[in-house]
């Protein structure tokens, strides 16, 4: 996955989880799990970014 692609995931992640918080506010079941979701893959997205920074800094 190209490091665009990790950035536009890690933004549309950080989106959803904003987006969750505010709008599902009357079901706890369904907003615990968008959040738990988006805030994965956040994390994910931001480490394999995370990575790529160390990875690629080592080579040069």
């Amino acid at each position: 996955m190209p490091f665009w692609g990790a950035a536009v995931i890690f933004v549309l992640a950080v989106a959803g989880f904003v987006i969750g918080a505010l709008r599902l506010r009357q079901r706890r079941g369904l907003r615990a799990a968008c959040m738990i979701a988006c805030g994965l893959l956040a994390a994910v997205s931001a480490a394999y970014m995370a990575l790529i920074i160390i990875l690629v800094s080592s080579v040069r």
